[in-house]
Order: C-alpha cells, then sequence, then structure tokens
C-alpha cells in the first residue's frame, strides 16, 4: 500500500487529544462520512503487500484515491462487542461469533475450553 494506490492514514489520538468516538456527517458530494475538519492528515501508512494495519474505528482514517491502474486489494476484518445490524439481520458478513455466553461459530472450539489429551 502506498500514496498512488490511496492507502489509509491514520490520526493518533496524539494529534487530536482525544479518545472517543465522534460523531460523522455525510459528505453529499463524495458520500463520505466525515467526523474530522482539521488540517494535519494523519500518518500515512505505507507497507509491503500481506502487511497489516491495526487500529480502533476511534482513530480518524482514511484513505485516498487510487491512482493507479492496478486494483487496490484491502482485508477488512472488524470486531465489534455488540451485534452490528441493519434492522433486525446481521450487517453483511457479520457472523456471531458468542450468543449468551456460548460459542455458536460452526467448528469453534477456543483453546482454554479444549479437554486435556
Amino acid at each position: 500500500m502506498n500514496e498512488a494506490n490511496g492507502t489509509v492514514h491514520l490520526m493518533p489520538f496524539s494529534h487530536v487529544g482525544i479518545r472517543t468516538w465522534v460523531k460523522h456527517v455525510r459528505d453529499e458530494a463524495s458520500n463520505d462520512l466525515v467526523g474530522y475538519y482539521g488540517k494535519d492528515p494523519g500518518i500515512t501508512v505505507e507497507c509491503p503487500a500481506g502487511s497489516i494495519a491495526v487500529f480502533t474505528s476511534y482513530n480518524f482514517h482514511a484513505s485516498g484515491p487510487n491512482t493507479t491502474d492496478e486494483l487496490r486489494r484491502v482485508y477488512l476484518a472488524q470486531y465489534s462487542c455488540e451485534p452490528i445490524r441493519r434492522g433486525e439481520e446481521l450487517w453483511g458478513n457479520a457472523e456471531a461469533l458468542l450468543v449468551d455466553g456460548e460459542y455458536v461459530t460452526t467448528g469453534l472450539t477456543p483453546p482454554a475450553l479444549e479437554s486435556p489429551s
């Protein structure tokens, strides 16, 4: 990921002085959700293929446009302590891990709960 293919920019908490969620407003022109209006672009994350950038959604973050002729591919995994829903249904590819404290994901046995051999 690099500036040319639109890598992510992250705003460290030390740059903005807060560590809380901020309401975002949809920009009608770009359809982006915007919560930061300052001039500091944050830290540009440039890394080789296969790298992992880990940050909380509380960090202001944005990706730029891909100005290359190549596809920009990103695997995005998110965790939420509460189910993410669209109405009554789980949103997107969301999959419940626990329900009432019980693991519900097919085939998942956490190592701490496995029987000793």
